[in-house]
């Protein structure tokens, strides 16, 4: 059997072992964007956008998954996810250190309290799950690479209560390489970071402690104009958390100080939406040139189920909204803060070397899974995001989107010290129509952000350059005379005014 198809297999497995948790975390965002999404009728087939969650909202607790039977033809290969635990002390190591907030007309920042009640491993109610799979808590470890295991930490903020409360769940989590043994060849782990709002009302109807996600408690709304931070000690796992990352982040701000990495900004809010393809024809017709691109040893997804669910973070994503925009539907709308690294470098410049780490953050439905594309010819970085055209109410949806590159790369890219010029940064529709947008660019020791705001979908590019300022002229003053008037004209090169002489 080629390794193509024992990997398809091997994510087929996985796929069913996670179904129960997906279910229910689609039924939980359901309730939280307060959508509704047809029942797909008889031979339709149905594809949704971000219905279960742009960042993995069912890890609440850390596993360890065990080698299958080599005779076993998916032989999974074993691996683990680690939930990072709160820091207790100066020599925990790979653990959360902080969680803060601030309404965004304050200055200082609240260091949040971790709650009272948090979430017990040693109570976990599991479900139906695979014998391979073991749930538990373990020490970070070194020599092995391995991050410390814990449980998604609840704190408080009192200064901003959301509808339920006051507490905020903090979940940083840790897969390692899932189609490779523990310690293999790739360097880089499944890393992601989500803060959102929780209600610990969970514990009266006894369903905190589910594996995957307590039911009926996740689906709160963060208080308006309030963002967040998190500072994470990676210690030993500084280098592991690939090159770049996307994420759920309004002028979003990341600083990695040594052994740490501090990330903020506000949540975004962003749609949910699907299509309703009248037949399974209609479907081969539309949509299975895409799916048979990353799919290609399925005969026709088309005829598997009767629907396809895709996120954001998926690369499928993009290439199926392209082929079926005009009947992409919004259904609903949701705030997340997430911040989620991917294995993908960018190759497309050498200024992108495995030191530099960047971000691509947006409230659009939909963003490209490759990193911006360096283009040579416009000295300029490309992306690509796409969102429904208006709201459930027929509103026009209005982007916003932040790259974050390190500064050293800006440099190298542009050929200067960036610090001396100002951004372009262009939104480009498919048809080429420049769509208008407020955008800046702000620079620090180490990052150059640009942001941009107020543009409309559907699908556009985004161009982002620097170019040098023009150096401001020197200005000269003379003084010039005329019998006892004197004058002092001012300019880059100042003429006297006729009748008057300048003074010697």
């Amino acid at each position: 059997m080629s390794s193509l198809r024992k990997k398809f297999l091997v994510f087929t497995v996985i796929s069913l072992f996670f179904t129960t948790t997906s279910t229910a975390i689609a039924e939980e965002i359901s309730k939280e964007s307060k959508s509704v999404i047809p029942v797909p009728q008889k031979n339709e087939y149905r594809i949704t956008f971000n219905q279960t969650a742009d960042g993995w909202l069912g890890d609440r607790y850390s596993f360890q998954v065990r080698e299958s039977k080599p005779n076993d033809v998916t032989h999974i290969l074993p691996y683990h996810l680690s939930l990072l635990p709160a820091c207790t002390s100066a020599k925990d190591i790979t653990c959360i250190e902080s969680v803060e907030s601030k309404r965004v007309d304050e200055k200082k920042w609240n260091l949040g309290s971790l709650s009272k009640n948090q979430l017990d491993p040693k109570r976990i109610k599991y479900g139906t799950y695979p014998s391979f799979v073991e749930y538990g808590t373990w020490k970070a470890d070194e020599s092995s690479g391995l991050a410390a295991g814990g449980v998604a930490s609840s704190w408080d903020f009192p200064q901003i209560p959301h509808a339920n409360g006051s507490s905020y769940l903090a979940a940083v989590s840790f897969v390692s390489p899932l189609l490779s043994p523990f310690g293999g060849l790739d360097p880089y782990y499944n890393f992601s970071i989500n803060i959102q709002p929780w209600n610990w009302a969970c514990i009266e109807k006894n369903s905190c402690n589910y594996a995957g996600m307590a039911y009926g408690e996740s689906g709160q709304s963060f208080p308006p104009d309030t963002e967040f931070r998190i500072t994470i000690r990676l210690n030993f796992l500084k280098n592991r958390i690939g090159t770049w990352a996307v994420g759920r982040l309004e002028q979003p701000s990341i600083s990695t100080t040594g052994s740490r990495l501090i990330v903020s900004g506000k949540p975004v809010v962003y749609p949910l939406a699907y299509t309703i393809l009248k037949s399974i024809d209609d479907c081969v017709t539309k949509a299975d040139k895409v799916f048979k691109t990353y799919f290609p040893l399925a005969t026709s997804v088309c005829n598997i189920g009767n629907g396809f669910d895709t996120n954001s973070n998926d690369a499928v994503a993009l290439p199926l909204f392209d082929a079926l925009n005009e009947e992409v539907v919004q259904n609903g709308q949701m705030a997340r803060w997430t911040f989620s690294s991917t294995k993908i470098s960018s190759t497309s410049s050498p200024c992108f070397g495995t030191g530099s780490y960047s971000l691509v953050s947006s409230n659009a439905m939909l963003y490209s899974t490759e990193p911006p594309k360096w283009d040579k010819s416009e000295e300029a970085l490309s992306y690509r995001i796409a969102s429904t055209h208006t709201d459930t109410k027929g509103n026009l949806n209005t982007g916003n989107y932040s790259l974050a590159i390190p500064k050293k790369v800006a440099d190298c890219l542009w050929k200067f010290d960036v610090q001396s010029g100002r951004a372009i940064i262009s939104i480009i529709n498919p048809d080429g129509a420049q769509n208008i947008a407020v955008s800046a660019m702000r620079i620090t020791k180490d990052w150059v952000y640009f942001d941009a705001s107020g543009f409309t979908f559907s699908a556009p590019e985004i161009k982002v350059s620097i170019v040098k300022s023009k150096p401001t002229p020197s200005l000269k003053a003379i003084i010039c005379i005329k019998g006892k008037v004197a004058r002092t004209v001012k300019g880059t090169n100042p003429v006297c005014p006729i009748g008057y002489k300048i003074k010697k």
